[in-house]
């Protein structure tokens, strides 16, 4: 299955926009709930802190749930549950190292500042994992040659600068309707989400293309 034929199919861009619209809301609830803790320094601490890369997690696995097996171009194979089960591993595990990545990525130089290569090289991460759990028996080569891979990097790069100018540019707009502010950035995570699908798609079909027929 190619590229655009997988990335035109619902149970691809149906979820990729379902997760991508999510973020508006639940930052909106992780907002609501910060103030509510204005009294209570210590809660409230833990939840800026916690809270980003919590939810960035759930979403993360979500998606992965909800297009799994057709992110590697294999639509009509085992889906999430029956992965996991046939590599005997709780989806806690998984979880766990998506909020891992959640909050150690954002820290490493230079990638903090690229919030799309972030979320695709988190995702990235579950989907490969999700996958040798999958087939544990076959030898997957995850890191794609040295091309493939620049061309991974820069459309990413590419498509997050381009999420967060139009993010920007409707959020101010937003911002001037509403007479609010912090339209931009959820405006822009939901964007940046969105557009890095593409990266990931690429990513999973060059993963499924070593998976026997």
């Amino acid at each position: 299955m190619g590229f655009w034929w997988t990335i035109s199919q619902p149970n691809y861009w149906v979820p990729l926009m379902i997760v991508a619209l999510l973020h508006m809301p639940l930052f909106i609830l992780l907002d609501r709930l910060q103030q509510g803790l204005e009294g209570v320094p210590v809660s409230r601490e833990i939840a800026v802190r916690i809270g980003p890369p919590f939810i960035h997690a759930l979403l993360a696995l979500g998606f992965i749930a909800l297009v799994h097996p057709y992110q590697f171009g294999r639509a009509g194979e085992a889906g999430f549950v029956q992965s996991l089960h046939a590599g005997a591993r709780p989806v806690s595990d998984l979880f766990n190292l998506a909020f891992v990545l959640s909050v150690s990525l954002p820290w490493l130089p230079v990638l903090g500042n690229y919030r799309g290569i972030v979320t695709s090289l988190q995702i990235a991460v579950l989907g490969a994992v999700l996958l040798h759990w999958w087939h544990p028996e076959l030898s997957i080569d995850f890191f794609p040659p040295a091309s493939t891979l620049v061309g991974l990097i820069a459309l990413s790069i590419g498509l997050h600068l381009l999420g967060r100018e139009l993010g920007e540019r409707l959020g101010r707009r937003l911002d001037g309707v509403f007479e609010t502010e912090g339209w931009a950035n959820l405006i822009e995570a939901s964007l940046d989400f969105l557009l890095q699908g593409a990266v990931l798609l690429r990513y999973g079909l060059y993963l499924g293309e070593q998976l026997p027929s």
